[in-house]
C-alpha cells in the first residue's frame, strides 16, 4: 500500500509540474512579460519529474528483471538438444 501512496505522490507531481509549464506556456501568449528562461526551468523539472515517475513504475513492476532476464531466442538446453539431433543424424 505504501508503494501505491508513493506513486500517486509521484503522478500528482508530474501532473502539478506539468500545469504549471501549461500555464506559462499561456501566460507567454499574453501582454506580460516572460522570460525563456522560466519556460526552460519549468520544462526541466516537469522533465525530472517525469523521469522519477517512470523509474518508480519500472521498480514497482511485478516482475523484477533480475527474475526474468532478456531472452537472446536460444536456450543452452536447446542448443544441445539440437547438436545430439545433429549428430545422430550423421
Amino acid at each position: 500500500m505504501e508503494a501505491q501512496a508513493r506513486l500517486e505522490d509521484r503522478r500528482a507531481e508530474v501532473r502539478h509540474r506539468r500545469g504549471q509549464r501549461d500555464l506559462y506556456r499561456a501566460k507567454m501568449y499574453g501582454p506580460r512579460a516572460t522570460s525563456m528562461s522560466r519556460m526552460r526551468e519549468l520544462e526541466r523539472r516537469l522533465t525530472s519529474a517525469e523521469g522519477i515517475l517512470s523509474r518508480a513504475l519500472e521498480r514497482s513492476c511485478d516482475h523484477p528483471e533480475s527474475e526474468n532476464p532478456p531472452s537472446s531466442g536460444r536456450s543452452s538446453a536447446g542448443d544441445s538438444a539440437r547438436r545430439s539431433v545433429d549428430l545422430r543424424l550423421r
